[in-house]
């Protein structure tokens, strides 16, 4: 499988600060992928999908395919409340240029293949906490990214819906070509979406472990794969 993303060697401290963010930081990600990021608070998780998504200024030289096209979905939906869905969701295809036409017929379609086109028209006050993440994701997608980054996208959710857009977002990934890197706090979250699961300790981000998954969970020891996860994040040792 094809790299869509190297990453050599960068290093990252915002502006005043005399510690680093990252340090000599290396990832590759795989065309297809899903890759977890999990990580203590304030470890520099929502920090690199930044730089990746070109709101903090780095040295290009660092990440290989710097054209590559990036999608970005943050912690909060970001909707604006005075546009409807549609408009919601077509606006980075309003600020690449694209005609209204075919942007609106793109989202339609986009809806439909999600089964939320009844909530287009809708504004998004009218919209629970979890449908209005479900909008953010579809804006995320519409613009044909090559990598989706998503931060913490259903961490505000209550734990029902959080399993409920995760089997949602379990089916985008099998019925769309897509490739993501995902931030979250949920060990079980990241279990059950990933492919790969990178699991960092602190500040600065140096290196990491990575967990392979088994798509096939009825093949895994869930406890002792939590447990060597968990583990990981204190900076313990546990191995079974």
């Amino acid at each position: 499988m094809d790299s869509i993303l190297k990453i050599n060697n960068l290093n990252f401290k915002y502006k005043n600060s005399d510690c680093n963010i990252l340090e000599n930081f290396n990832l590759n990600i795989k065309k297809g992928e899903f890759v977890s990021i999990l990580g203590a608070s304030g470890s520099g998780k929502t920090t690199l999908l930044r730089i990746l998504a070109g709101l903090e200024k780095v040295n290009l030289k660092s990440i290989l395919n710097n054209s590559l096209k990036i999608s970005y979905m943050p912690q909060n939906d970001s909707l604006l409340p005075w546009k409807n869905i549609l408009e919601n969701i077509v606006l980075p295809l309003d600020i690449q240029g694209v005609d209204k036409e075919t942007s609106l017929k793109k989202a339609k379609d986009l809806l439909k293949v999600l089964s939320l086109s009844q909530w287009g028209n809708s504004y998004p006050k009218e919209l629970s906490g979890g449908m209005r993440q479900r909008i953010s994701l579809v804006r995320t997608l519409i613009s044909d990214a090559d990598l989706l980054l998503l931060d913490e996208p259903f961490s505000a959710l209550d734990s029902i819906t959080k399993i409920f857009l995760r089997e949602w977002l379990s089916e985008i990934i099998l019925n769309l070509d897509k490739t993501f890197l995902f931030v979250t706090h949920d060990i079980d979250e990241a279990i059950y979406l990933s492919d790969r699961i990178i699991v960092i300790k602190n500040s600065p981000i140096k290196d990491f472990k990575e967990f392979h998954i088994n798509k096939n969970l009825s093949n895994i020891d869930l406890n002792n794969l939590r447990n060597n996860i968990l583990t990981t994040i204190k900076g313990e040792k546990y191995e079974k």
